[in-house]
């Protein structure tokens, strides 16, 4: 038995044996796999650097049978034998098993592995480590021993452990630090056995291998010695801690030993001093070697670092290039497309000139109303008659929708000066209720309803007329509005099955995640919302229990809402738009029925204006502006719950006369595919279709 702890003790002090693990059956807790929420390993100042390298974590093979219990993304902890200490955050990459690495922890290989039950680590959060006075309250069901405990924790003990643990803004240190047995290392002695004469003739006997010093002893006994002038705090009464203690002590063996083999190659007794005297200057110098050889491996880790900065750099640069050059093969065939059809276009105006110049009379087209020939008659027949055939470039976006039996996907652009009604690609579900806004091109349709509340977000590109998904909502819900202000997506209020709310999310396309931001003063739904000189407005809607004529404002250099004055109407389920510099609240519900009043606001006279009410009441409606018009379409008549197919155009005749013209749907947009396809906004259950015009 004293054989083996020799050994034990030979293991320890060499630093290939951590404190603590020397018996040969250490206790283990016996965790059922379910219960196990969290394993603590064992490190010295020696190995902790390896492991963190490595990223490898080791225990004696006795401890396998919880060891194996470990699987991937189970929380793990580093016990330091020598100061105590308990580090952190680390998760396993793998599952537990038998000698991952045969050799770890060893001289270069020379033997197998004493710590075989293994891991393969990742670090999770680099944090402070924990002092033993402030772990020990947690796992102190534990300790069966003053200073042991075992290294099983079930899953409370591993969340209150890991929420002890405060991140670090510096990365865990990688670098091996100074060892204490790279000094013996350095001095160690082919295996002999002789008696050699000591001083005034007293024998000593050197029994030595290659894994054994003559130092080795002495540190165990003067460390014993030395443990009893330390204070709780781990420090002696000089003000030393233990580490410079063992450090001293360490330094004072191996010039003994250091004397001792001088003194067996000249056994002059005289000369005793002035060979502790020569030691202390070949240590001094073994030390300054040793320094230099940590230096270097210092350095050579950190140009491997680099190395690996540099590869992972090149990779994404490579993918960069390799995207760039496709985006560069897409953007050609969209110029080789774009001018051929240029070149049709021009063909076909030379054509229409042509004609125009035969019979300029019988060509130029009626104008679509009587309010517009006055204008027309005092221009060019020619730039009429291009007008009418070849557009302009506004476009309205009609979205998702309704048209009285289903929801639907589609989603089409209609030229107002065209009078053409074009399909594009659809949506990945039908949908209504959504919140649509538009930035930099493109359009973001979030949220809505088809039976059941959506939390996702799509975004369509017109250069590529295809849709890509974005970052989901924070819940889902419908019956919000969105808006874009400074490059930037904001989703405000809405409800779902059981809430109403006041959150406003802000995308930021950069980032590419939704962010809460400044919540209004009211829960709102079914409201209006536009944004005007770089500020927003939410006006209207329904709170869960009435609908409101409240309005608010959100500037964006200033960090809260403002109230607004009221409408002079109740209402919700209506549109709100920008018009000269003005807010237009047209149509919706005033909890009763339908309406068909307009109010516009001027944020420069802070109130609100009747203006020129709709020939038909209509709620759930649509609005988009096309130069000095603004377009309302479709909607519902609550009262019987009839989907319109009409749309209004306010048209400005003058500076101060503004006039609603009535018309059918069929008849102005004859391309129109759905007869009864309802535009509006709400929570009737009728799905709704958003405008909105790039």
């Amino acid at each position: 038995m004293e054989n083996i702890m020799q050994k034990a003790t030979k293991q320890l002090v060499n630093g290939k044996m951590n404190p603590g693990e020397m018996s040969l059956s250490d206790p283990i807790r016996s965790l059922r796999k379910c219960d196990l929420g969290g394993v603590i390993f064992g490190c010295t100042h020696a190995t902790i650097a390896e492991c963190h390298v490595n990223q490898l974590f080791g225990l004696p093979s006795n401890h396998i049978n919880y060891v194996r219990n470990i699987e991937e993304g189970l929380p793990l902890f580093l016990f330091n034998y020598i100061d105590r200490k308990m580090y952190g955050l680390y998760v396993a990459a793998g599952p537990g098993q038998l000698n991952i690495n045969p050799y770890a922890w060893t001289d270069g290989g020379s033997e197998k592995t004493p710590f075989p039950a293994q891991v393969a680590i990742r670090i999770n959060t680099s944090c402070h480590p924990l002092e033993e006075t402030e772990y020990k309250r947690v796992i102190f069901d534990n300790y069966y021993d003053p200073l042991k405990f075992f290294f099983e924790l079930d899953h409370a003990q591993t969340r209150s452990l890991t929420a002890l643990f405060k991140p670090s803004q510096n990365p865990i240190n990688l670098r091996p630090p100074p060892a204490i047995f790279s000094l013996r290392d350095a001095t160690k002695k082919p295996r002999t056995s002789k008696h050699e004469r000591r001083g005034k003739g007293e024998e000593v006997e050197l029994r030595q291998s290659d894994e054994e010093t003559i130092s080795d002893w002495e540190v165990l006994a003067e460390s014993g010695s030395s443990n009893s002038n330390l204070n709780s705090n781990g420090s002696s009464s000089n003000g030393d801690t233990w580490e410079d203690k063992r450090e001293k002590e360490s330094v004072l063996v191996t010039l003994r030993k250091m004397a001792v083999c001088c003194q067996s190659r000249d056994p002059s007794s005289s000369r005793g001093v002035a060979l502790v005297e020569d030691s202390t200057s070949r240590e001094s110098c073994l030390v300054g070697g040793l320094g230099s050889y940590e230096n270097g491996i210092s350095e050579r880790h950190e140009l491997l670092q680099t190395i690996m900065e540099l590869r992972k750099h090149i990779t994404d640069l490579e993918s960069k290039q390799a995207e760039s050059a496709r985006l560069t093969a897409r953007l050609r065939e969209t110029i080789e497309q774009s001018h051929n059809k240029i070149t049709s276009l021009r063909s076909r105006l030379r054509r229409l000139e042509s004609m125009l110049q035969a019979s300029a009379s019988s060509c130029t087209p009626d104008p679509p109303t009587a309010s517009y020939t006055q204008d027309r008659d005092n221009s060019c027949p020619l730039q009429q008659f291009v007008e009418q055939c070849l557009g302009s470039d506004n476009v309205i976006y009609l979205v998702g929708g309704n048209n009285g039996t289903s929801f639907l996907p589609d989603f089409d652009s209609f030229s107002p000066s065209l009078d053409v009604l074009t399909p594009l690609k659809a949506m990945s579900s039908p949908k209504s209720y959504v919140a649509v806004a538009a930035l930099e091109g493109k359009i973001y349709v979030a949220g809505g309803y088809d039976g059941s509340w959506f939390d996702t977000v799509e975004c369509y590109d017109r250069t590529k007329d295809e849709w890509t998904q974005q970052p989901s909502l924070s819940c889902e819900k419908g019956c919000h509005s969105g808006v874009s202000v400074d490059g930037k997506i904001y989703v405000l209020g809405g409800k779902n099955f059981s809430d109403y709310f006041s959150a406003v999310d802000m995308l930021d396309p950069l980032l590419g995640k939704w962010i809460n931001y400044i919540p209004m003063l009211e829960q709102r739904s079914t409201f209006g919302a536009a944004a005007l000189n770089g500020a927003i407005y939410a006006v209207g809607g329904y709170d869960g229990t009435k609908y409101l004529s409240t309005g608010e404002r959100l500037d964006m250099r200033e960090p809260y809402w403002k109230k607004i004055p009221d409408m002079k109407t109740i209402r919700g389920c209506h549109s709100l738009a920008v018009l000269n510099d003005k807010l237009y609240a047209v149509g919706g519900y005033d909890g009763e029925t339908a309406i068909s009043s307009v109010e516009s606001y001027d944020p420069r006279m802070m109130r609100w204006v009747m203006e020129e009410p709709m020939k038909c009441a209509r709620g759930y409606l649509a609005t988009a502006v096309v130069g000095a018009s603004l377009y309302a379409i479709g909607g519902v008549i609550t009262d019987n719950d009839v989907i319109l197919d009409t749309v209004c155009f306010y048209v400005s005749l003058s500076l101060f006369l503004f006039l609603w013209i009535h018309q059918n749907v069929l008849f102005i947009f004859h391309h129109f595919p759905y007869t009864g396809r309802v535009c509006f906004v709400g929570d009737m259950g009728k799905g709704c279709v958003r405008m909105i015009l790039l």
